[in-house]
């Protein structure tokens, strides 16, 4: 689902999808590969999309920890012609609904300000 953020100033939804998924180890009960995209939607209409590649080792009893490096791949508006990486590490549970993520990085685009 998408959700409120602010980023690079603006105020905005943010969501991701998943291209592809499998599970290493032996039995399926290794890490969770990911290949994925995140989506960022301005107020303005100015919008940046990403490539993923995210790997989420199990947790005991607490979903898995993920380490996501998102590329910035596509924009418009502000965020045209986009440059940067986002990294997000953290607890990501999907059958109880939460996540707990740090995320940081460099969002550029020709509209912003470095």
């Amino acid at each position: 689902m998408p959700t409120p953020v602010t980023i690079a100033g603006l105020d905005g939804l943010f969501y991701s999808f998943v291209d592809f998924e499998y599970v290493s180890g032996n039995n399926g009960q290794g890490a969770h590969h990911i290949v994925l995209h995140h989506h960022f939607t301005a107020m303005d209409g100015s919008w940046f999309q990403t490539d993923d590649r995210a790997v989420c080792a199990p947790r005991a009893g607490e979903g898995c920890r993920v380490n996501d490096q998102m590329r910035l791949v596509a924009g418009d508006g502000v965020f045209a012609n986009p440059a940067g990486l986002i990294r997000n590490h953290g607890i990501v549970n999907i059958p109880q609904g939460w996540l707990d993520l740090n995320i940081s990085g460099r969002v550029c685009g020709d509209g912003l300000n470095n």
